[in-house]
């Protein structure tokens, strides 16, 4: 039985984390409700698995003691009295003190156990903990700060709750509950307990949560070693050997592995190399850093630190409050960050070597602020599920898929917190961090007016939204001038073109209607054909253009390599997937060569990336292939299947946006180029049919939501809304052909379910995409933990 007053979030403490102005006593709220929020899932552990104890003992659903929340009173409080902990009733193996054997471990068939002692019962190391809590509380403070401690047990409270078949890299049941001894050994070996404990160890390898990880001391994917600790020390033992712990923890030794602190003396954080649950996919052997590495992520965490604390004080108060743990990953070696966080493992941030301290900077304020959000999210709920059908999805500019909307509003609020740092740093960092902002300037206007007129916030997320609105309101106004704020115009051109042609899909029907009047001579009808969004569908990962332009203006020498690199042959250098020769020319102003290289690519085969580059390169609006790419792939598919051969994708487009028909002529694109006479060329044609927010079609799929043609006629489109421009911040128009862009409510019901299923999962990429979200389960347990998403969307 437990306990506990519900926590209460101020609206204060909201309105300050939506603006990215969260002070200490917020930060502490949030931290204090993340620790209960964690004992109370290790009570969880103990009462699920307490009822069928691997060890083949009958343990009543109570247990004695308990670990308490210091300085608040949203703590479990648990029935019965705190009884004495001392060790364990299993001894130690001969040779040590004590006497069973410790062997390969398992329970039998007949619920005996193999080969010596059972590990440790959970009740038993729980009890433990509550004793060394009463002798040293900052022992065991320490262990439960640990973000592996959380990941482990979430992962067992869903298991033991659902009864979840485990994957193939989880431990067996009898050794997954019983990873609380080694939560109990690391307190107990802090405070200089005395203890006697059987814990599981993975590969041999004793993890101890906050201190590290110990030689192989036991042999078998799962063993069962021993840990006995007292004046004399600590020693761990096993069937394959014993290491005595050293003095001092946090050096290397013979048998033992320390997690090393990196960053500046006093607030490092941990760079986990060793934790078995440090990633939130799937447990993971320890990995050997290269020589050099951690002095690299300690001068690099140091650097961004001071770059935060000087520029940003507001982001480094965040980030020092938040990060405990940093977990490295490969990375690609070049611009694109590879980073993520879960709820499951508040503090921890899985990320590959960033290449400076300005992106480490960025990425830091970017899981950060998931942290805070994700904090508040588990207080107060944000997002109301959908009562029917699917959730909708929506054009998040950070992303190749589809979102849902709590995918689009953390990701705002993470960007906006990246924004600002870019933004402070324009004096110092010049066209980098102008680009940086122009193009984050962009992405926020347009998530941001989505959120708006999205369905499925509470009152609490709609607040979060208007103080994020508010809080970047006054940034619209700021011009960006030369390359930056261009290159940034371009690159939000080129994001919004490439998801429409990935995501939204034209009627066989209708797309072979328009060839028909094409290759009739005739211009297109009044209505043009309506599009949908295409079932969900894995989607190649694009930005390669973009990714080009962060590294033009973050290292030119680099960038160079990189397109010398493009020209002999290489495929993605320095991690830049889908990269070309031309995307190369585009961001470094060869147009002329651009435009040549997608044209003969665009010859070759109908692929979106170069179509869409031929629309970059050839004019700065690039008309209708821009605006509608889906409708000229479409168009192109038609005339392919009646057998036509079909004109190149810029003649395609003109015709679509001039009403003029384009004629056979040698040269140009696919071998014709469009007859000039009377038609407006591509600089000309107006930008059209982005009207709508994409959340699907109203009535299901195939319904068009509308917008006007240049000649007064309705395109139907349900595509990403129209862009502010990312040069000047203000809304923009042709020449009168469009009025000013301004989003308005999605023109649409429910899209198709686009949520990946829980084996999506991944690692998502700093500064452009995030976790996936596994399904919007929400599972209540004892006590009245919640347990939501895995996973944080973006």
């Amino acid at each position: 039985m437990i306990d506990a007053e519900p926590y209460r979030v101020p609206l204060r403490t909201l309105t300050r984390v939506a603006a990215g102005e969260a002070d200490e006593a917020d930060m502490a709220l949030l931290e204090s409700a993340q620790r209960s929020r964690l004992l109370l899932a290790l009570t969880a552990v103990l009462e699920l698995s307490g009822q069928s104890d691997p060890s083949g003992h009958t343990t009543p659903s109570g247990h004695s003691g308990h670990v308490s929340h210091p300085g608040h009173a949203a703590y479990p409080r648990h029935s019965g009295h705190p009884a004495h902990a001392g060790p364990s009733a299993h001894s130690s193996p001969p040779g040590h003190p004590g006497g069973h054997a410790i062997g390969h471990p398992g329970p039998a068939d007949d619920g005996s156990w193999h080969h010596g002692a059972p590990p440790t019962r959970p009740a038993v190391a729980w009890a433990l903990l509550a004793s060394v809590q009463r002798d040293d509380p900052a022992a065991v403070e320490a262990v439960l700060r640990d973000p592996a401690v959380g990941a482990w047990a979430f992962q067992q409270v869903r298991q033991l709750a659902r009864m979840a078949a485990t994957a193939p890299s989880d431990p067996p049941p009898w050794a997954a509950a019983t990873l609380m001894g080694s939560l109990a050994a690391a307190a107990a070996i802090r405070a200089g307990v005395r203890c006697s404990l059987r814990v599981p160890a993975r590969g041999g390898r004793l993890w101890l949560p906050s201190l590290g990880l110990t030689g192989t001391v036991g042999r078998g994917e799962w063993a069962v070693v021993g840990v006995e600790c007292g004046q004399g020390g600590t020693v761990v033992f096993g069937d394959g050997g014993s290491v005595r712990m050293p003095e001092d923890l946090s050096s290397p030794a013979e048998g033992w592995s320390p997690l090393p602190v990196v960053g500046p003396a006093g607030s490092g954080a941990v760079l986990d190399h060793l934790s078995p649950y440090r990633d939130f996919r799937s447990l993971r052997d320890p990995e050997e850093l290269p020589g050099g590495e951690a002095a690299r992520w300690g001068a690099l965490l140091t650097e961004a630190g001071a770059l935060l604390r000087r520029w940003d004080p507001l982001a480094h108060r965040t980030v020092a409050g938040t990060v405990r743990a940093l977990v490295p990953v490969e990375g690609t070696g070049g611009p694109r960050v590879i980073s993520a966080s879960v709820p499951d493992a508040y503090g921890s941030i899985t990320l590959s070597l960033p290449p400076d301290a300005p992106a480490l900077a960025a990425t830091l304020i970017h899981e950060a602020y998931h942290q805070l959000l994700t904090a508040v999210g588990d207080l107060t709920p944000l997002f109301v599920s959908p009562r029917n059908g699917p959730e909708p999805t929506y054009f998040a500019p950070w992303r190749d898929d589809p979102r849902p909307v709590r995918g689009l509003l953390f990701g705002a609020h993470a960007f906006a917190g990246v924004a600002a740092f870019w933004h402070r740093r324009r004096a110092v960092d010049g066209e980098r961090a102008d680009f940086e902002f122009a193009l984050l300037r962009w992405q926020l206007r347009t998530a941001l007016a989505a959120l708006r007129a999205a369905t499925g916030l509470t009152a609490a997320g709609g607040h979060v939204v208007e103080t994020l609105t508010r809080s970047v309101r006054q940034w619209w106004a700021e011009p960006v001038h030369g390359p930056p704020g261009e290159l940034a115009a371009l690159c939000s051109r080129d994001v919004r073109a490439t998801w429409r042609a990935a995501h939204l899909v034209v009627d066989e029907h209708g797309a072979d209607t328009l060839a028909q009047r094409l290759l009739s001579g005739l211009p297109p009808p009044p209505l043009l054909p309506p599009v949908r969004v295409a079932a969900p569908r894995p989607t190649p990962r694009g930005g390669a253009r973009t990714w080009l332009a962060r590294l033009w203006f973050s290292d030119r020498e680099a960038f160079d390599r990189v397109r010398a690199e493009l020209d002999s042959g290489a495929v993605s250098p320095r991690g830049i997937a889908g990269a070309t020769v031309a995307d190369a020319a585009l961001i470094a102003g060869d147009t002329k060569e651009a435009l040549h290289r997608y044209r003969a690519a665009a010859r070759e085969e109908p692929l979106p990336a170069a179509w869409i580059g031929v629309g970059l390169a050839g004019e700065p609006r690039g008309g209708v292939l821009l605006e509608r790419p889906e409708l000229v792939l479409a168009l192109h598919r038609a005339l392919s299947r009646l057998g036509s051969e079909p004109p190149g994708p810029q003649e395609l487009a003109d015709w679509l946006g001039s009403g003029t028909t384009p004629h056979r002529t040698p040269g140009g694109d696919g071998g014709r180029t469009p007859d000039t006479g009377g038609v407006r060329g591509p600089g000309t044609v107006p930008e059209t049919g982005t009207a709508a927010d994409i959340t699907g079609t109203r009535d299901g799929p195939g319904t068009p939501a509308t917008d006007r043609r240049p000649d007064g006629a309705r395109t139907p489109d349900t595509g990403p809304p129209p862009d502010p421009d990312p040069a000047s911040g203000a809304d923009r128009s042709d020449g009168g052909s469009r009025a000013a862009d301004r989003a308005r409510p999605p023109g649409a019901g429910p899209a198709p379910d686009a949520r990946p299923g829980p084996d999506a999962r991944g690692i998502s990429d700093a500064q452009q995409v995030d976790v996936a979200v596994g399904p919007l389960e929400v599972l209540r347990v004892q006590g009245g933990l919640v347990l939501g998403p895995v996973d944080p969307a973006e």
